[in-house]
């Protein structure tokens, strides 16, 4: 098998074992579906499950980009290649401070490369992941629900990186930063980029 990592993983000439696995574990009931049923409403062509793989012939893409860890098992024999433009390094400057525990989460997620810090109001989420950003070097999305989040976000990382650095998603307008660009979700579902 030859595997292709970009912004989908494509598996040429998958094994019967690997598409078992992706049939098993990346087929996941349809809660739009469910929602409908639960309520009453005319199900038209919801489907049932989604699948987050699909066959191209003899291909096999696979949408989610972590599932290869999961597949180590199973692809051992194959050669990787990746897709990815290598990412441009970013010079955000001097290390966000942080308090010893947030210190703790941080190293946590990048030793794992990804990953959700979960922790409670107050203990420092924004300034965790700007000294996430500006540790990993790279130019980075920051999505939020609402503008004002976005805008606390923002302010905040004005604190800690050179304002040529930050751009913004918000209000149907689009100014992409140099390093790190705020955004709302809401936003983002309504540009075709």
């Amino acid at each position: 098998m030859r595997i292709t990592v970009g912004n989908v993983i494509r598996v040429e000439n998958p094994t019967d074992d690997l598409i078992a696995w992706c049939k098993e574990h990346l087929t996941i009931p349809n809660p739009e579906y469910a929602k409908k049923v639960r309520m009453g409403f005319w199900l038209g062509n919801t489907p049932k499950v989604l699948s987050l793989y699909e066959t191209r012939g003899n291909d096999l893409i696979l949408l989610p980009f972590g599932t290869l860890r999961n597949l180590s098992h199973l692809v051992r024999e194959s050669v990787v290649v990746s897709d990815f433009k290598p990412p441009e390094k970013v010079e955000y400057g001097e290390d966000v401070p942080l308090y010893d525990y947030q210190e703790t989460a941080v190293k946590a997620a990048m030793d794992a490369h990804y990953g959700i810090i979960q922790s409670p109001a107050g203990s420092g989420k924004t300034q965790m992941g700007i000294a996430l950003v500006k540790k990993f070097g790279r130019k980075a999305l920051w999505l939020t629900h609402t503008l004002d989040l976005c805008n606390q976000s923002k302010r905040r990382a004005e604190q800690y990186m050179d304002k040529s650095l930050i751009g913004t998603i918000t209000e149907g307008k689009v100014n992409i930063g140099k390093g790190i660009t705020f955004a709302t979700i809401q936003t983002m579902c309504r540009l075709d980029l």
